[in-house]
């Protein structure tokens, strides 16, 4: 079952506007012009993207055999319009590195990390703010605002790394569209933050939230909904074996979390297992879950 909006539609949106693509010619340096292009391929941007500004853009990493695109601490809070977008329709795959600093995206769409090619946004340190989104009611009962979309159509394959610092999302997350891969890593000391709805759609590509070595955490910290489409042959939550990290959803109780695991909708080491071998705890509104010691 395909979910959301389709993707000729998405592709229309997403390429409606002005862009600032990263492609990587020169080196990693998000200030070297020579790394930025406009929206018509092989055309330098007079008036590349500036570090610690507001720029009035979409951003678009599709660095391809290029270099990917380092955006550190010393570039401060920096801000994008429209879409983050990396690894493009039919062109090539993308990948940003963050380090630190902050970066904001006012999103009128939805983030796609990976589209028809490979995507990678790899989180180090540092915080990224994907604000906004769009609404798709394409799920019966579930009109809603979808912020980041991980994987997109046959192709697509959008690969999220956060092993320190923060990704924020003020919408849904929507975990491989079709038979696209889906996989968000938490590891270290990072930390995922949804205040929307988290969707595993349907399909035999990998579909995952994985929490690593380290004590990263995955929060969903409204009373929004946790879906999963199809049986549970990809889509799952999965602690590494010996991770310490953390599964925080609002308003779940032990035996929400209890009923999940039997589903095998959470597991270790990508296998089926059994509530025993986890720990439950509650705080405030959040159902809080983790390997047990």
């Amino acid at each position: 079952m395909r979910v959301g909006l389709p993707l000729a539609v998405v592709f229309s949106l997403c390429c409606s506007a002005h862009s600032a693509e990263w492609v990587g010619k020169a080196d990693s340096n998000f200030e070297n012009g020579k790394n930025w292009m406009n929206n018509i391929h092989g055309t330098v941007m007079p008036d590349p993207p500036q570090a610690g500004k507001n720029n009035r853009t979409r951003l678009s990493v599709v660095n391809g055999s290029g270099f990917p695109l380092c955006y550190t601490a010393t570039h401060g809070a920096t801000e994008f319009i429209e879409q983050l977008l990396i690894g493009m329709k039919d062109g090539p795959p993308g990948e940003l590195t963050v380090t630190g600093g902050t970066l904001n995206v006012q999103q009128n769409y939805f983030a796609i990390i990976g589209q028809t090619v490979e995507g990678k946004l790899q989180i180090q340190s540092g915080t990224v703010n994907l604000l906004g989104g769009r609404k798709d009611d394409a799920i019966p009962g579930c009109e809603t605002k979808w912020s980041l979309l991980l994987g997109n159509a046959l192709t697509g394959k959008g690969l999220v790394t956060v092993s320190g610092g923060e990704l924020k999302v003020e919408g849904g997350i929507e975990i491989g569209r079709g038979e696209s891969t889906g996989i968000l890593e938490i590891s270290g000391t990072g930390r995922v933050i949804c205040s929307g709805p988290i969707l595993f759609t349907g399909g035999n590509a990998p579909k995952w939230i994985i929490l690593g070595a380290g004590s990263g955490v995955f929060e969903q910290n409204s009373n929004a909904e946790l879906l999963f489409l199809g049986d549970s042959n990809q889509g799952w939550f999965s602690f590494k074996k010996g991770s310490r990290g953390k599964i925080s959803l609002y308003g779940h109780d032990k035996l929400a979390f209890e009923h999940l695991v039997a589903e095998g909708r959470i597991r270790i080491d990508s296998r089926p297992t059994t509530p025993d071998h986890f720990a439950f705890s509650k705080v405030g509104n959040q159902g809080e879950y983790t390997l047990a010691p």
